[in-house]
């Protein structure tokens, strides 16, 4: 029985908020997972603010207040659906999380939240292929920072653009 860690970061529009995710897998199956929103509440100290994960043998939020304290609510049974289910609570309820969890003083530091929807949106895309294809999971390395695409398809044509944080284009990736 072959089992393996993966642990990986994803920015998110600003350099002050990411996930830390974690892929448990045994023989190539996903067996757990763990998807933590990250605050840089202060320089150099990141806050976990929620944790979506399927650890303790159950898909759980975990909701975590400033002062350290946690409410544990249980979500869906399955892994692909606690991704998606917890990801499109995030994108309708970030502020109202961070507000309610004692981070207000946080929300002034981030950008537009349109940038932080879509790369939410964005990383919810990645996280579902990860969980749909476990096998692509071994090609992340350890403790890497992740670049989110926009990915575009005209005529079944697929075309990946990476953008620096103004917007400017960096790359473009054309494929099949």
């Amino acid at each position: 029985m072959e089992k393996k860690e993966k642990s990986f970061l994803v920015y998110l529009a600003t350099d002050h908020l990411r996930f830390r995710n974690i892929f448990r897998t045994i023989n190539g199956g996903i067996i757990s997972f763990v998807v933590q929103l990250e605050i840089e509440a202060q320089p150099a100290t990141w806050k976990a603010v929620v944790r979506n994960d399927c650890e303790h043998g159950f898909c759980h939020r975990d909701l975590i207040y400033s002062d350290g304290h946690k409410e544990k609510i249980k979500m869906v049974a399955d892994k692909e659906s606690a991704v998606v289910v917890g990801i499109d609570d995030l994108k309708e309820n970030f502020k109202d999380h961070l507000q309610k969890l004692g981070y207000q003083g946080f929300l002034r530091k981030l950008p537009n939240y349109i940038e932080i929807e879509r790369d939410l949106e964005q990383a919810k895309q990645f996280l579902l292929r990860l969980i749909r294809h476990p096998e692509k999971i071994d090609e992340i390395g350890n403790e890497i920072r992740l670049k989110l695409w926009e990915v575009i398809v005209i005529k079944n044509k697929v075309t990946a653009v990476l953008r620096d944080k103004t917007g400017k284009v960096i790359k473009i990736v054309e494929g099949q």
